[in-house]
This record gives C-alpha cells, sequence and structure tokens, in this order.
C-alpha cells in the first residue's frame, strides 16, 4: 500500500514524464501485476511518458514500448520490444533473454495512438565519471544517447552497476552529465537555474524504489499527497481536498487511510501513494 501511495504523489500534477526506478522489485508478483497495470493506465489516460529501470527482462518486456540494455555504463542496444526480445544484437542481451526465456510472454504490439508523440527526453552523447581514488575513475556512462517520446513507457535494462539509474539522476537532476546534452520537455537541463529546474519539476516525477525510506513518517498520507499541489498550483484548500481524494482512489487507496502516518499502512499501500502525487493537476 505504501507503494501506491508513491505513484499516487508521482500522478497528481499529470507529469509529462514519470521515472520509475525498480518501483516493484519488493513486492510480491501480484501486487507488482497491479501496480504496473496502474502505470500503464496512468500513461494510457495522461499521455504520460515512462522511463521504467529494471533489471527485470520480463517485466520490462510486458510492460515497455522499447527496450534498452545497458551494461558497463554503455547502452549496448536499443528498440522496439519485440526487435530486441526477437532478434537482439548483442551477446548480452541474448543471454539475459536465455535466463528468463521460460518466464517471457511477448505481448501484442500496443496499437499506435493518435496523441502528441513528441519527445519529452533526447539525450545525446550523456557521459559520465566517480571517482573512487586519486588514481582510479569509474566510467558510469559512455555516450549514451536515447529519445522517449510522449505516451510511451521506455525500459533501462541492466544488472546492478549497468549506470541505469544514474542515466535517471541526471534526469531528475539529482547528478550533472560530465558531456552530452539532455533536453526535457524542449528545455536543456545543464546549467538550468533553480527556478529552470523548479519547472521543470512540475514535469517530472519520480516513483523510488523503496516506499518504506521515501515517505515522511511525520506526516499524514493526505499531507504527503497533497504537497505537490501545495508547491505548484494556486488551488483552494477545498480544491485540493477534492484533487487528492481523486487520486487516492484512481490508486486503489481508500481515502480513509488518507488521516494516517506511513507506518501505519503496508509496503504495497506505501506505494499507491506516490503516484497518487502524480496525477491530480490541471
Amino acid at each position: 500500500m505504501k507503494q501506491r501511495v508513491l505513484i499516487a504523489i508521482a500522478i497528481a500534477l499529470k507529469p509529462a514524464l514519470i521515472v520509475a526506478d525498480e518501483p516493484t522489485s519488493a513486492l510480491d508478483v501480484t501486487v507488482q501485476k497491479r501496480i504496473m497495470t496502474l502505470i500503464d493506465e496512468l500513461r494510457q489516460e495522461y499521455g504520460t511518458a515512462v522511463l521504467f529501470v529494471t533489471h527485470d527482462l520480463a517485466l520490462a518486456a510486458e510492460h515497455a514500448d522499447r527496450l534498452a540494455v545497458f551494461r558497463g555504463g554503455k547502452l549496448l542496444e536499443q528498440g522496439t520490444v519485440a526487435e530486441v526480445i526477437q532478434q537482439p544484437s548483442h551477446p548480452y542481451t541474448a543471454r539475459l533473454l536465455s535466463d528468463v526465456a521460460a518466464n517471457m510472454v511477448l505481448p501484442d504490439p500496443r496499437p499506435e495512438s493518435d496523441r502528441d508523440t513528441s519527445p519529452v527526453i533526447r539525450i545525446q552523447g550523456v557521459s559520465k565519471q566517480f571517482s573512487l581514488s586519486r588514481q582510479q575513475r569509474l566510467q558510469a556512462l559512455n555516450t549514451i544517447s536515447l529519445t522517449v517520446r510522449r505516451g510511451t513507457t521506455h525500459a533501462l535494462v541492466g544488472e546492478s552497476g549497468s549506470g541505469k539509474t544514474t542515466l535517471a539522476r541526471i534526469l531528475l537532476g539529482f547528478e550533472q552529465a560530465d558531456a552530452g546534452e539532455v533536453v526535457i520537455c524542449d528545455s536543456p537541463v545543464q546549467g538550468a537555474s533553480a527556478e529552470g529546474w523548479r519547472q521543470l519539476r512540475r514535469k517530472i516525477q519520480f516513483v523510488y524504489q523503496n516506499p518504506f525510506s521515501s515517505l515522511d513518517p511525520r506526516q499524514s498520507l493526505f499531507s504527503v499527497i497533497e504537497e505537490p499541489l501545495l508547491n505548484f498550483h494556486t488551488l483552494t484548500r477545498e480544491q485540493r481536498q477534492q484533487q487528492v481524494i481523486a487520486v487516492a482512489r484512481q490508486v486503489a487507496l481508500d481515502p480513509e487511510l488518507l488521516s494516517r502516518r506511513p507506518h501505519q499502512l503496508s509496503g504495497d499501500s506505501g506505494s499507491g501513494r506516490d503516484c497518487a502525487g502524480t496525477g491530480p493537476a490541471t
């Protein structure tokens, strides 16, 4: 339930982009399916682009439009789900596929949308290094280029340390690229001012991997979901209340739970609250 709260937060502003970092890795299979179905529905309803960071190739294939396979900071290959699954061009991808072949279900191609499918993210030649010591540096990303379009889900797939989370952190402004260009909603992020990032964060929301550590234990669930509305909208208290309740219902979170604090919910209940935060803004 905590994971549903995280999703609620993410959708409260009806963002152009949701970055979901392993959003279901701590959940059982039934709850995992419910959360991913919810993210799919949000993408379809609002035309939101989703960047899904995961190590689970089978899950990515089931819910993404395109796959990007990472290893050692390099983007080994990218393409539609059918292209990557049926004709992998890199031996590493073929090995990943062989490990999950028994559980792999290739979904039917998604119908073409009549929505705007212009790019939400354009990444060109992005590189990033981290210092491990005076003599040693880690190449976390090496000249990464990809594009994510509106209303699509793009899965970044790879093992731990492959660079996929570093790329997500650069998109969210938590890290800066050493080289290359990142453009989000037609706004370059390099050199963006504090106000520039504030405006970008109205359009980008993040669903964390761990709902237990990402929810403020001092606040009620209502306050946590309401926060993005307070930060970015001039709504009356009554309008905010209506928005929060609407988003809670959208992620199957009982409005009667909104007076509780995060520690009073199960792990699944918390995730719903993050998703509620991204949805109701107008």
